[in-house]
């Protein structure tokens, strides 16, 4: 016999398997600090090799010019312009990280709750079916 209350909870919890469900579940079981720690240094280390490949893409587009003033070049201000514009590139990213990391992690937990309230109310369900079975 087929209860529609039980099969709405089944369909419910199918569609839990997608690839989305799957990696909010694995997010989720990190601490809130652990998840956005890995988000950081992750990113962090993206932005730090972005921004060599940023800086080697236009030195190389500008290489003529910089062979014609080499000598005119003031490098302590050169390289303080391109340690002051690494760290703005990272700490906005670093910030733009945190943001989507932190939403991330509340929608990844917001499905798990939503996943475990399905699953007690399956459970629930098959409890009241076998005391109903019991009692005949």
């Amino acid at each position: 016999m087929i209860h529609e209350d039980r099969l709405g909870a089944m369909l419910r919890l199918s569609k839990n398997d997608t690839i989305r469900r799957k990696k909010a579940m694995k997010i989720s079981k990190f601490y809130r600090n652990d998840y956005l720690s890995i988000c950081l240094v992750r990113t962090f280390f993206m932005m730090t090799v972005a921004y060599c490949l940023l800086l080697a893409l236009i030195a190389l587009l500008g290489m003529e010019y910089m062979m014609e003033h080499f000598n005119e070049f003031n490098f302590r201000t050169l390289g303080a312009k391109l340690i002051i514009g690494y760290i703005i590139f990272v700490g906005v990213y670093l910030g733009i990280a945190y943001v989507l990391g932190s939403i991330r992690y509340a929608n990844a937990k917001k499905m798990r709750r939503e996943y475990e309230a399905d699953i007690r109310r399956l459970d629930r369900m098959y409890l009241r079916e076998e005391d109903e079975e019991d009692e005949y």
